[in-house]
């Protein structure tokens, strides 16, 4: 019976990857927002999120098969090494994605599927590699003791999902109150974004960005002035 919930639930999530995006992006590609709309970037910014995902899909679904599967211990029990190894990859590889594509377009492919872009959140001009950083810097800060304490359980048990001993942990299981920490980052910040008129969340006030749309009447307006042979 689990087996099949796995089944099932891996062919929804797999057509969920498959339908959505191309959705998202006939959705967006003929939007144009009225100028009032320019900040109003919350579900632009969630749907960026999950193509986002289906960007980085080969290393999340590698990373979930072995989660389900639990087989990292038995595929290379003496070669714990390698598990941190590809653990690190999988983590860092989403951090230096965000950093890297904001600090370099201000935009992650699914911030250009969705029209919005980071900007400076006085000049409204390009972000810096500098700022982008910053942006993501404290989630990172929260999200670390987290992926230490899974690196320390990998050396001890060899496994991505161990089974904890409560009892013999004087702390209890660290990965519990690191996840609880995590989960009240991700409320304050929609709780921060839904609050202010130009929806900027906490990361936002840290780096002085903030989230705007590109496909805006007057923008485009502009865009199609500039074209040749548009006059």
């Amino acid at each position: 019976m689990i087996m099949w919930l796995i089944v099932i639930g891996s062919i929804i999530f797999v057509l969920m990857f498959l339908v959505v995006p191309p959705i998202v992006w006939r959705v967006y590609r003929g939007y144009i927002a009225p100028l009032e709309d320019r900040y109003l970037t919350f579900w632009p910014r969630f749907w960026a999120s999950w193509v986002d995902a289906v960007v980085l899909s080969p290393l999340i679904i590698i990373f979930a098969v072995l989660l389900l599967l639990n087989t990292a211990a038995l595929l290379i029990e003496n070669a714990r090494w390698l598990m941190i190894i590809f653990y690190l990859i999988s983590q860092t590889s989403l951090w230096f994605y965000s950093i890297y594509m904001h600090g370099r377009w201000g935009q992650t492919a699914g911030k250009m599927v969705t029209r919005v872009r980071i900007v400076d959140a006085i000049t409204e001009e390009p972000i810096s590699y500098r700022k982008a950083f910053r942006r993501d810097s404290l989630p990172i800060l929260i999200a670390l003791p987290l992926h230490i304490y899974t690196i320390y359980r990998i050396v001890i048990t060899g496994q991505f999902t161990p089974q904890f001993d409560l009892q013999s942990d004087p702390l209890g299981n660290p990965g519990d109150w690191a996840g609880t920490i995590a989960w009240v980052w991700v409320f304050a910040e929609l709780a921060t974004m839904l609050t202010n008129k130009k929806r900027r969340a906490i990361h936002d006030y840290i780096a002085g960005t903030v989230v705007v749309r590109t496909n805006v009447e007057a923008e485009e307006a502009q865009r199609s002035a500039e074209r040749p042979g548009s006059s």
